[in-house]
């Protein structure tokens, strides 16, 4: 049985092994309670459908459907609460790139605050807070760059889903 720490680490190492694979579905999933909070975005990002489309439409994928990237989460520190119900974390992530060509370099380094409850007896993420602090070349994994650029959720969410419906209107796969 794991303790309360380990369940929480294992949801945090979760959204990179979910990011890493472009498994957006995912995503929305394990946020599906959450409010997600992104260097150089406007407003948060909350529900299911919301979080996927968000993701999926932020990141650019090789021909083969993968960004590319390994995040690494490190130096993680949870604090639960007293009645066991809550928790707070913190972890710094470092991203590595390789995709199109593009030589294997660091690419980006941050900060991740979260909050997390019980629900039905299993602890799922209420809010995530992620902080860009460094940058490097992030040309080839975002649409964006978070050191300069600001960006509306919405418009990526809109995106996202106009690309979804035309790739399933012309019989392709997004």
């Amino acid at each position: 049985m794991r303790t309360h720490e380990e369940s929480i680490r294992r949801l945090i190492y979760t959204y990179a092994e979910l990011l890493d694979a472009a498994d957006y579905e995912g995503m929305g999933e394990l946020f599906q309670y959450a409010t997600v909070h992104v260097s150089g975005v406007s407003a948060p990002v909350t529900g299911r459908e919301d979080i996927r489309d968000f993701f999926d439409g932020m990141n650019h994928l090789d021909d083969n459907g993968s960004p590319g990237t390994r995040f690494m989460t490190s130096n993680t520190i949870v604090d639960v609460s007293e009645d066991g119900q809550s928790a707070k974390a913190r972890s710094y992530f470092q991203c590595l790139q390789a995709s199109s060509g593009v030589p294997l370099a660091p690419i980006a380094a941050g900060r991740y605050h979260d909050q997390f409850a019980k629900r039905d007896g299993e602890w799922t993420f209420t809010e995530r807070r992620i902080t860009l602090d460094l940058f490097g070349d992030m040309g080839h994994h975002v649409r964006f760059n978070p050191g300069t650029d600001t960006v509306d959720p919405a418009e990526v969410v809109a995106s996202a889903r106009a690309a979804k419906a035309s790739a399933q209107a012309s019989g392709g796969v997004r």
